[in-house]
């Protein structure tokens, strides 16, 4: 500023900026926008991911009651969760519904009190008026299906693919498991197979070593995801599909754990000269404190896979007969009003061509499995 004349212009560029006329600067979209207030997610009786979420709640072993033997049990988790209730953490069994806030605490006398059919009608008759006066969860619950067995095969499919990722650190499974279940696994595996990059198709071929552990893994995983298993989010772990029972594969056997047996058995008997292995049954016990896994014991009581439904017919008899008609030309499966799986055959014929079938199937796998263990040695 040289001179006087310099110091009014200066003035009056700053009066341009402040007027004492109400002129406002439009201000730029991105300029002091703070952030808006996220809004609470709605949630309605038809979000079935909010259903599973309010299942997941129940963690508490006090839900593995006698009262929630049955599918339409009013007090089992997955009935309650259906009219808005969810599990409080560490308080028994004390429910909250997520919309009225309203609590019920649905504890129950002993099964041998002769005041428990009393208490477990007025118990369950508060699952549905316990809600507050305008609370939409009274008159508007999640629908009865979601509390039956999931039956969607491509879920199933899904699973399956999760659960291959652990390799040979799957649970081992007997093999009487695998026979019932046998159409399924197959029709399982199959569709897995469909979804290989061509890129495994370029590497080469395998030792059949390699051939028969990856199989071996890939129906595991499929018998796993059938009877409602899938990879939990923690290393080396499995949840059931309402992410509420988890398991570590530390505590049972393990693949590679049994096949490793399995080879040293087959040495330790031709050292001795005995080729045959009649007699030798290694699942039988146990193997260093760790117990084979039962997939359907291993679910909590209330689990639909393990209870019945309205018609007497337990769950994982339906999800086997999901898989009856696939690749099965002799037998189709029906599935009534209630969900339940009825096998139609073509007459007892059918049936004696179909076990001699089997039959000679078992003898074949038999003739493999020697042959695998022959390639391992």
């Amino acid at each position: 500023m040289n001179s006087i004349e310099d110091l009014h212009a200066l003035g009056d560029l700053l009066t341009g900026f402040v007027s004492n006329k109400d002129f406002k600067r439009k201000h730029d979209e991105s300029e002091f926008l703070s952030p808006s207030p996220k809004k609470p997610r709605t949630v309605h009786s038809l979000d079935y991911s909010a259903f599973l979420g309010r299942v997941s709640t129940f963690k508490d072993i006090s839900w593995c009651h006698s009262s929630c033997s049955n599918t339409t049990s009013p007090l089992s988790p997955l009935q309650l969760a259906r009219h808005g209730w969810t599990g409080v953490e560490g308080e028994g069994r004390l429910v909250r519904c997520i919309s009225c806030r309203e609590n019920l605490y649905l504890v129950l006398p002993p099964v041998t009190s002769s005041t428990f059919a009393t208490t477990l009608e007025k118990q369950s008759s508060r699952v549905v008026a316990g809600h507050a006066e305008f609370c939409p969860w009274g008159a508007s619950p999640s629908p009865h299906s979601w509390a039956l067995v999931s039956s969607i095969k491509q879920e199933v499919v899904d699973m399956a693919r999760g659960l291959v990722v652990c390799g040979t650190d799957l649970p081992w499974v007997k093999e009487e498991m695998f026979e019932k279940f046998k159409l399924g696994i197959e029709w399982v595996v199959r569709e897995m197979k469909k979804r290989d990059t061509k890129r495994q198709e370029k590497r080469g071929r395998r030792k059949s070593k390699d051939v028969e552990v990856k199989a071996k893994v890939k129906q595991t995983a499929a018998l796993l995801a059938m009877l409602g298993w899938q990879k939990g989010e923690v290393e080396n772990t499995m949840t059931d599909f309402f992410s509420v029972r988890r398991v570590g594969f530390w505590n049972f056997v393990s693949l590679q754990g049994e096949l490793d047996r399995l080879e040293d058995i087959k040495v330790a008997q031709e050292l001795s000269g005995k080729s045959d292995n009649k007699g030798v049954n290694p699942e039988k016990k146990e193997v260093s404190g760790k117990k084979y896994f039962d997939p359907l014991k291993e679910h909590l009581s209330w689990n639909p896979l393990v209870v019945k439904d309205e018609s007497d017919v337990m769950g994982w008899e339906i999800v086997r007969g999901m898989f009856e008609g696939e690749g099965d030309v002799g037998n189709t499966v029906v599935m009534g009003e209630q969900g339940k799986a009825r096998d139609i055959s073509e007459g007892d014929t059918d049936n004696s061509g179909r076990k001699s079938s089997i039959e000679g199937g078992e003898a074949l796998e038999a003739l493999q499995r020697v042959r695998s263990l022959l390639d391992l040695w």
